[in-house]
């Protein structure tokens, strides 16, 4: 309770009325109160009182300040007020986040979707990128200084131990500043910081709340430290087999020994998160986040559903690729496998491999002769086998894993011929993801899988077993909540039509077709009438199989292009009956002007810092149009700037795909 004795305490100015205690850690209490002036809630920090003649202390609520002040951006919590560092008492005032830490959310339930990870550190990445950009490390990226707003919008706090680039360390002599399971080893053995320590610090929490485990753990911190200078942690895939290869190999990168070897920075890593998540057809980071707080069980069990057909049409884009030599067919077969781990018996991914496998049979006939493909024959009979039985061992998987059923060791890399394999320690050529390899001795060194299974806790964790109850509900070999087989029903939305033409049963005139668009939020017409907004319930669409069809995908936000294809009897059949498209985002654009009016020859740079290189010049009141790439998100920041007769303004711009939006910049302000 909030008594006068306690506001004696904490000096806080009268206009701050204070309203409950809702926090407290070793240097400060957090209070929620009423700012009386501004009519507004809002969070008050107040160091302890004897902290308060501490210059350490003080200077680190300072720095904390300083820094945050200089930080605008919708995932890190806004400053409104600090006392000053004259001040008697400390204290900063900051926006209320009605919510709760991302600590105290995994405590009560763990995600078992590997992309809930992915999202989670893309998002975060956007905010450290932003104040990476402004000088300013972190230093303390940790589950604890992660809130979730009640409406699901991640608010990154306490840079009470940041750094500002360039700047003389400001820490206690002896004193490491920060959570130990979380540092760096450049942090431990007092080596120069840079952004890769923080893209370190992300790595941990994103292998973190993908597997429920810490990647460096001891029985105390002296244990843990020296975990992270020895640089070893387990391969995710052995404690989480629902984590793709993909992303195994960004958390290896994030998690080098070698700051070198690790991404240059938080937009790199953000790229290839968001491109992994692209796969499965999740595009919108903060919306797909939104979802999942809102109702984590229901997300987690519509998700696989939702993914299949975007991973599908993934594999064969890349295969479409290969045959125009630009790819090969290893990332083809890490989006199969990323539906294999929670769809075992997907027919009609099991139907792609068989094919691939015979398509290569054919041209090792071709290039080596009978013995060749013979040896193949074998080998293709033994890794499709092992495909319908399901999952791998722990063994077998923690060894290059592709995911159930398929590993490096299935198919010998010298093998003329052979199928290519991407497994997670082989990163696959067409991936910027750089020289960071799971087996590498920074990151799994021989023997770590023997060391993981001695973990008592590695094999009790709920994410190991072999099938997750909801992963592919109903279809042959299902295991229930007990671990026994279950028949279940087929579920018509997810079986491909019984019928090999994909005529509808007991009608010889009809086809039914199964819908993958991305993204979701689009309505599907058929001939140019509407039929329907593509959800959960309607993913199928028959077509009359008499004449010839248009299908189209529309956005109902109009923020893509319209995708159409052609069906009918004499036009090509899409494969397995899936109509699968992506659709490409409509450029946004963007109309700058300034006040007062900016004289002739004014020049408007509009700029997008995810893109190195993509910029559009053009005067004040003239229209910039603005890409979106498969890889950007439905909305995106951009840079505006304007340089009129030496007079510079710059500022941060948010645009979507498709609108049209002009914006007002005051000449002569700073960035």
């Amino acid at each position: 309770m909030i008594t006068e004795r306690t506001r004696d305490r904490t000096r806080v100015p009268a206009r701050y009325r204070l309203l409950e205690e809702v926090g407290q850690g070793g240097m400060a209490v957090v209070y929620r109160a009423q700012d009386e002036s501004l009519k507004r809630e809002v969070a008050i920090k107040v160091l302890h009182p004897h902290l308060w003649a501490e210059r350490e202390s003080k200077a680190r609520l300072e720095r904390e300040a300083q820094a945050v002040a200089k930080l605008k951006h919708d995932n890190i919590l806004e400053i409104f007020d600090y006392s000053g560092s004259d001040a008697e008492s400390a204290y900063i005032v900051t926006e209320f986040i009605d919510g709760q830490t991302l600590k105290q959310f995994l405590k009560s339930y763990q995600p078992r979707r590997a992309e809930f990870g992915a999202l989670l550190a893309a998002e975060l990445a956007g905010a450290l990128a932003h104040a990476h950009r402004l000088g300013i490390i972190h230093r303390d990226v940790k589950p604890e200084n992660v809130m979730i707003r009640k409406d699901g919008i991640l608010k990154l706090m306490d840079f009470g131990i940041a750094q500002v680039l360039d700047m003389e360390r400001m820490t206690v002599t002896g004193q490491l500043l920060g959570s130990p399971a979380y540092m760096a080893p450049e942090l431990i053995e007092g080596r120069p910081l840079d952004v890769r320590t923080d893209v370190f610090s992300v790595g941990i929490l994103l292998y973190q709340v993908v597997t429920g485990l810490l990647p460096f753990s001891g029985k105390n911190p002296h244990e843990v430290l020296r975990r992270i200078s020895e640089g070893k942690f387990a391969n995710p895939q052995t404690i989480n087999r629902l984590c793709g290869a993909g992303l195994c190999r960004i958390m290896a990168r994030a998690l080098a020994h070698n700051p070198d070897d690790r991404y240059p920075g938080m937009d790199e890593l953000a790229r290839d998160l968001r491109a992994d998540l692209a796969e499965a057809g999740l595009f919108d980071v903060r919306a797909e986040l939104c979802l999942f707080f809102g109702a984590p069980e229901r997300y987690e069990t519509e998700l696989p559903a939702r993914m299949t057909p975007a991973l599908t049409a993934s594999a064969r884009s890349h295969l479409t690729a290969n045959q125009s030599g630009d790819a090969d067919c290893g990332k083809a077969i890490e989006c199969w496998n990323r539906v294999l781990a929670y769809d075992p018996d997907n027919i009609e991914v099991l139907s792609a491999l068989k094919r691939l496998h015979g398509r290569t049979l054919l041209r090792t006939v071709g290039q080596y002769g009978a013995i060749a493909a013979a040896v193949l024959v074998v080998l293709a009979a033994i890794v499709f086998g092992v495909i319908h039985r399901g999952a791998p061992s722990s063994s077998s998987s923690s060894t290059g894993s592709l995911g159930p059923g398929l590993s490096s060791e299935a198919t010998p890399a010298g093998l003329p011929g052979g199928l290519p394999v991407a497994s997670g320690d082989q990163p696959h050529p067409s991936s910027a993801l750089g020289p960071a390899q799971i087996h590498s001795p920074t990151t799994m060194p021989e023997g770590g899988e023997r060391e993981l299974e001695a973990r008592p806790a590695v094999a009790s964790h709920p994410l190991r077993p072999r099938s997750v109850p909801g992963d592919h509900p109903g279809g042959p070999g299902r295991l229930d909540a007990t671990g026994a087989q279950s028949p279940g029903d087929e579920d018509p939305a997810t079986v491909p039509s019984p019928s090999p033409s994909g005529l509808a049963a007991g009608d010889g005139q009809t086809r039914v077709f199964r819908l993958g668009p991305t993204p979701q939020n689009v309505d599907v017409y058929l001939d140019g009438q509407r039929q329907f907004s593509y959800d959960t319930d309607h993913r199928t669409l028959p077509v009359p199989w008499v004449g010839n069809h248009v299908v189209e995908f529309r956005s109902p936000s109009e923020c893509c292009f319209v995708e159409r294809v052609e069906l009918g009897p004499d036009r090509p059949v899409p494969a397995d009956n899936i109509i699968a498209r992506q659709l490409k985002w409509k450029p946004a654009r963007l109309i700058v002007t300034t006040t007062p009016p900016a004289p002739a020859k004014t020049r408007v740079m509009v700029r997008d810092p995810a893109h190195a290189g993509r910029g559009t010049v053009v005067e004040p009141g003239e229209e910039a149009n603005i890409a979106f790439f498969s890889t950007d998100e439905g909305q995106k920041e951009v840079e505006v700037s304007v340089d009129s007769d030496g007079v510079f303004s710059a500022e941060r711009v948010t645009v979507r795909a498709g609108e049209r939006k002009s914006v007002v910049l005051p000449l002569g302000t700073a960035p």
